[in-house]
């Protein structure tokens, strides 16, 4: 029974996945995908990230398993990131799709790669999408070179995975992101958005707003409802578009208040892919066709959002007005769908072929993409939540803290010496870590207890190299966490020449929140 059972359910959702759709949904997500990897690569040379990531320094924290992963000299760097903004207009012009998607993936993973002291949330979904995008039939439609076919191309369609796994994708950061808010600090303390708010600058109607001892409140719930509820609320036709809009108004003023990168403006534009797979179609339809009621739309869409964008916008930071018109007018090319019936926009390809039976070969290929797709959603799954086996607080101990979307939950002030003995001579004497770190590399490495021991043993190594074969190295760290008084982080009388860091479980050197002093 219980077999019969997968089976069916398995045969169901390999239909599902293969239900035919209507591709421009598919290209509208890989031109903006392509345009955005230009951007960052972009942003990567004028911010001059092969100076101040990639080169001048001593150490570079590793991820596991990739410790090999090094930098080239800056002149190699800056040549793999053109090439990268270079393989980004490929891929949204659809010229050499695949190869250039394998390149950004291979050129955006390994500058990734490079440094774990630069980790950030945005950074990584970019690595799993250039991932997913290079197996994904992306590259055949709206595409630079289709413009000048002077045939009428036969109307083409795509199976709905790749739509259904860039969509899992993006609803899981989602998820994931408002379920890390489901701590003490936000719930009961509103923190740290109170702390952030109390240095607030911006328009003064905002500032005199957050002023207000409620504001940090409201903004701490509304964040929570809107990551938990953003996934089901984008499922459902009748609330999707008006989901969308309150996302579009989120990730602006995420891109306000905090900056962090072109992810507000990749979540606005990617969100975009659960409105009806026909929705690019319809649009273009309508601009064609001088359909005014819905040229109007979209025009008022673009001034509005455009007027929201520049209102937000912060001086020296990425331009999200442009983001925010091209979010509002989606939002207004949509605003009549959860009021559409359903047959009156249901899909029917025109070029399907009477039914044959499938090739052993087409069955094997539609159960390798099943199954794929069933591993991947697994371990995106999974991976986020491997800290609940790990006993302690993630936000304190840091043990499960990457690739898990834990966003802008912690706001930690650190402070720490290092003290060094050498048990030979009998010698001992303090550290100052920047002697080999750059700023960044040590306010980073105070608040997380595995890069504190990548650095240790970088120590240790270069001390033996230089004459101290036997040396012990200690280290008095507190943190303030969410303005929460300070405590300590790891044993100051523990040896870290003598300790690991430990996978799926926790290490005893680092302390516990509550058993701090």
């Amino acid at each position: 029974m219980l077999i019969r059972f997968i089976e069916k359910s398995s045969n169901d959702f390999k239909r599902y996945l293969y239900k035919p759709i209507e591709p421009s949904s598919i290209s509208y997500f890989r031109i903006c995908f392509g345009i955005l990897i230009s951007w960052q690569a972009w942003i990567m040379i004028e911010e001059s990230w092969t100076w101040t990531l990639f080169t001048q320094k001593a150490m570079y924290f590793k991820y596991w398993p990739f410790e090999f992963v090094s930098p080239m000299n800056p002149t190699m760097m800056i040549a793999i990131i053109v090439v990268m903004g270079i393989c980004g207009i490929f891929v949204a012009s659809g010229i050499f799709y695949r190869l250039s998607s394998l390149l950004i993936f291979t050129i955006f993973t390994y500058i990734f790669l490079i440094e774990k002291a630069r980790y950030e949330n945005h950074l990584y979904l970019i690595c799993l999408i250039s991932f997913i995008m290079i197996f994904i039939p992306a590259g055949k439609h709206l595409t630079f070179p289709s413009i000048f076919k002077t045939r009428n191309p036969k109307t083409l369609t795509l199976p709905n995975w790749p739509l259904f796994l860039l969509r899992s994708q993006i609803g899981i950061v989602y998820i994931f992101a408002g379920i890390a808010k489901l701590n003490t600090d936000w719930i009961y303390r509103a923190e740290p958005l109170t702390q952030w708010m109390l240095t607030y600058k911006g328009p003064e109607i905002i500032e005199n707003s957050v002023s207000n001892s409620i504001t940090p409140w409201i903004m701490t719930y509304s964040a929570i409802t809107i990551d938990l509820f953003a996934l089901p609320l984008l499922c459902y036709k009748k609330t999707r578009v008006f989901t969308y809009l309150t996302l579009v108004v989120f990730h602006l003023f995420n891109a306000h208040l905090f900056g962090i990168g072109i992810f507000p403006f990749l979540m606005i534009l990617s969100t975009a892919i659960f409105f009806d797979h026909q929705w690019i179609k319809n649009l273009t339809n309508n601009i064609k066709t001088f359909n005014y009621k819905k040229i109007s739309y979209l025009i008022i869409g673009l001034g509005i959002g455009y007027i929201i964008g520049s209102f937000l916008q912060i001086k020296g930071e990425h331009p999200i007005g442009i983001v925010g018109a091209i979010g509002i007018a989606i939002f207004s090319s949509n605003i009549d769908e959860p009021f559409k019936r359903q047959g009156n926009h249901v899909f029917n390809p025109t070029n399907t072929s009477p039914k044959t039976s499938k090739s052993t070969t087409r069955k094997l290929s539609e159960t390798l993409v099943l199954y794929s797709i069933i591993i991947w959603i697994s371990f995106q799954l999974l991976i986020p939540m491997r800290h609940l086996v790990i006993p302690g607080n993630v936000n304190w101990t840091n043990e499960g803290h990457y690739f898990a979307w834990r966003m802008k939950l912690n706001n930690k002030e650190a402070k720490g010496i290092f003290t060094i003995t050498d048990n030979i001579n009998k010698v001992t004497w303090n550290l100052d870590p920047r002697m080999f770190l750059t700023e960044l590399q040590y306010e980073t490495m105070l608040t997380r207890p595995n890069l504190i021991l990548q650095f240790v043993r970088y120590v240790e190594n270069h001390l033996k190299n230089n004459g101290y074969p036997d040396i012990s190295i200690k280290s008095d760290i507190i943190i303030s966490m969410n303005s929460a008084p300070t405590n300590s982080l790891i044993d100051k009388n523990m040896d870290l020449t003598k300790v690991s860091d430990k996978w799926l479980t926790h290490s005893k050197w680092i302390l516990h929140e509550e058993k701090t002093r």
